[in-house]
């Protein structure tokens, strides 16, 4: 099988992590591409996935959808009272922002 990329597929088995690496699933059977360094698996290892990992029924404390706001040049996401709090973030406070691919950004509280 190839990539999009054209690049030929190889078999490997992979560990996926979930929960910022509290919970990894080992051992996922998926195909690689070492042009685009993609893993894609088929929806049958997906369902394998989702299932070992709803056993474990882990809540996530807080989720909010938000709306993009421009201040300036800038762009900037509103936190609400309820996160801010419970992640003891202050006026001033220092966060890290990490760009981990072009749909996930993560943000590490100081």
């Amino acid at each position: 099988m190839k990539c999009v990329c054209g690049n030929k597929l190889q078999e490997i088995k992979t560990d996926m992590d979930f929960f910022d690496g509290k919970v990894i699933v080992r051992g996922v059977n998926a195909l690689y591409c070492s042009e685009c360094k993609e893993e894609l698996f088929d929806s049958k290892e997906g369902d394998k996935i989702s299932e070992q990992v709803s056993i474990l029924h882990i809540i996530q404390p807080f989720e909010s959808r938000k709306k993009i706001a421009k201040v300036g040049n800038s762009y900037a996401i509103p936190v609400s009272k309820e996160i801010a709090e419970y992640m003891q973030a202050k006026k001033g406070g220092e966060v890290l922002v990490k760009v981990q691919s072009q749909k996930r950004l993560i943000v590490d509280f100081a």
